[in-house]
């Protein structure tokens, strides 16, 4: 199963006096815990004893929750996913508990918003919990680079307001460039073998790279399986680098040439679906939609202030096609236009299938995207079907409900 996640981070305004040094990178220590236990750093000790979190140094995010094996088939199996459920969740940041034994679920399809004690804004370690940022660096550029920007993907300074945004979907570059390296070496058959070569070689680096990733999350015997898997793909690995110094023989170049037409037509199909030849036009619709002027577009990204590199972010975590789309503060340097587009493209455009989780300080802005509301209130998250201004007033008929009867 492969969940797709896209995550936009806006700038923060920072007061002057603060602003003493262009870059700040910040590292936080993060483990998680399967019943107390890590899963980095598998536990067998059957007491499930913990450190207490106030002997935990500075800046320690602690993350535990409740696992169990009746969620193995879905993960293990090539469905969609239909929910994201924790259960017993447990957040500490350095001294201070967060969440205590909350439960946290995200159905398929949904708009949240999440909303804090003090207004929409949540605590820091809540917030790299639900949103990823576990490492994150904060420029003075507009770049808010969370587990190395959007989709992954470094891209030239150079290149255009409009071509950024293209090329930020990680998936359809990877596709396209398979896909000319194959088409070019159609002309000699030996080229054919060594594209195919090469292209098989980096699938399975992408997916051993993936398969460690799972392997640190997990103990157990689903751990022992997952690291049995990835010594597999070491070898495999190793054994694709090595073909692709070696010259194929005639039974060998007969196969491959098989594949590698097999490949092709695979990875046309996979452009076809995810409808790569409408990313221009999907990315100026959200740009325009965003403010951008059509000369702008045109512009070289690294002339743009950190406003508008903020808002050129936020249209490249727009325009992926993904499961799980969380934004935090997207309307960050936008102006009332770009605000009440924003509204109605999370509302009505995006897929039925992505589930959408907004923090947001604006909050007509929330309250309009909002399906149900996830409240952080006495360390547990309370959900609500409805808004904000919702969730106040039927608390305030609540209070009055019960301040009735106390009198009577």
């Amino acid at each position: 199963m492969t969940c797709q996640i896209v995550i936009h981070t806006g700038r923060r305004r920072r007061r002057r006096r603060r602003r003493r040094r262009n870059s700040v990178v910040v590292h936080y220590n993060l483990s998680t815990s399967n019943n107390l236990s890590s899963p980095l750093r598998p536990n067998n000790n059957n007491n499930n004893k913990n450190v207490p979190i106030s002997k935990k140094p500075p800046g320690h995010l602690t993350i535990t929750a409740q696992q169990s094996r009746f969620h193995t088939e879905v993960a293990e199996s090539n469905n969609y996913w239909k929910e994201i459920s924790l259960k017993d969740l447990n957040v500490a940041l350095g001294g201070r508990e967060w969440l205590s034994h909350a439960e946290f679920r995200l159905q398929r399809g949904r708009r949240y918003v999440l909303h804090g004690r003090n207004g929409p804004s949540t605590p820091r370690g809540v917030k790299r919990l639900l949103l990823g940022q576990v490492e994150r660096e904060d420029r003075n550029d507009g770049d808010d680079a969370v587990g190395g920007g959007v989709g992954g993907l470094r891209l030239s300074e150079g290149v255009s307001v409009l071509e950024y945004v293209i090329r930020s979907n990680e998936e359809r570059e990877r596709l396209l460039r398979e896909e000319k390296m194959i088409s070019e070496a159609l002309e000699k058959v030996e080229a054919v073998v060594k594209a195919y070569r090469k292209g098989c070689h980096e699938r399975l680096e992408r997916e051993l790279h993936e398969v460690r990733q799972i392997a640190l999350r997990r103990s157990g015997a689903r751990g022992r399986k997952t690291r049995e898997e990835e010594l597999k793909l070491e070898g495999e690995v190793e054994v694709a680098g090595k073909g692709l110094s070696e010259e194929p023989n005639a039974g060998e170049m007969a196969d491959e040439l098989k594949k590698s037409a097999e490949m092709l037509a695979d990875v046309q199909t996979s452009l076809e679906l995810m409808d790569a030849e409408g990313a221009e036009a999907k990315a100026r619709a959200v740009l325009k939609g965003l403010g951008f002027s059509e000369e702008s577009l045109t512009r070289p990204r690294s002339h743009l202030s950190g406003g508008w590199r903020t808002r050129c972010s936020l249209a490249c975590a727009l325009c992926q096609n993904v499961d799980l789309l969380l934004l935090d503060e997207p309307t960050n340097f936008l102006d009332l236009p770009s605000i009440i587009w924003l509204k109605r493209y999370i509302s009505e455009e995006l897929s039925n299938y992505t589930t959408v989780l907004v923090v947001t300080y604006d909050r007509a802005c929330g309250d309009s995207i909002a399906e149900e509301l996830l409240v952080l209130r006495n360390q547990l998250l309370e959900r609500f079907r409805g808004n904000l201004s919702q969730y106040e007033m039927a608390r305030l008929k609540s209070y009055k409900h019960l301040s009735r009867m106390k009198d009577a």
